[in-house]
């Protein structure tokens, strides 16, 4: 068992396509990175080193992937993001009762979505 060291409940977890690293999430917005091998590291110590990683899965309401898809929602107020089994979409639903659809990475700002 891995402590990822976060200080809140896991609200996500989402694999690498090689499997080799996990992205973590907690309720207090922590985003941490655990490799297969049992080390963890916060997003905020290694800033760039994972926004190539090629991700199996995101589920996580923010993170490089989708760092620009907070657009025109109040940032709590996203409630779920969803990557699409292609990886050519993300979907996120918030509170104003909307899906957003966007093409994957999320990461120009005001990217446009439908």
């Amino acid at each position: 068992m891995v402590n990822a060291g976060l200080t809140s409940a896991l609200l996500s977890i989402d694999w690498s396509k090689d499997s080799g690293t996990l992205a973590v999430v907690s309720q207090a917005y922590e985003l941490k990175f655990i490799s297969s091998a049992g080390s963890s590291v916060s997003a905020s110590s290694c800033r760039d080193l994972f926004k190539d990683c090629k991700w199996a899965s995101w589920s996580a309401k923010f993170g490089f992937p989708v760092q620009e898809i907070h657009q025109d929602v109040d940032y709590s107020n996203l409630n779920c993001v969803a990557l699409s089994p292609s990886q050519s979409l993300v979907a996120s639903g918030s509170d104003d009762q909307k899906v957003r659809l966007f093409t994957y990475p999320v990461t120009i700002p005001k990217q446009k979505c439908k």
